[in-house]
């Protein structure tokens, strides 16, 4: 156990109630994970939470200086490999860069 040396009455009586639930919810999952009779899936909330955050992402993302430069950086690095698109490359990543830059 941690050290509860100079830490008010409130703080460590809430400390053990968190601890309690925590243990609750360890001791339902269990009896529901061992129960032989089960015929559907056992839901945790924690994984349920973790996927629909995982899947709704993009629809939450919001565009940065630093995401709009991490996303143009390996278009940038695309056209030295292929040099005889060169001049009409270069002219479109400025135009666009200079777009992005007086949006953002």
């Amino acid at each position: 156990m941690a050290d509860y040396t100079g830490i008010p009455s409130d703080v460590k009586r809430a400390e053990f109630e968190r601890a309690e639930i925590r243990n609750q919810l360890r001791r339902e999952f269990q009896r529901q994970r061992q129960n032989p009779h089960i015929t559907g899936r056992i839901e945790e909330p924690a994984v349920q939470r973790w996927a629909m955050a995982r899947a709704q992402g993009y629809s939450y993302f919001k565009a940065t200086p630093k995401t709009i430069i991490l996303c143009i950086l390996p278009v940038l690095g695309v056209h030295k490999k292929h040099q005889q698109y060169c001049g009409l490359l270069d002219l479109m990543q400025l135009y666009l860069l200079i777009s992005i830059l007086n949006v953002v």
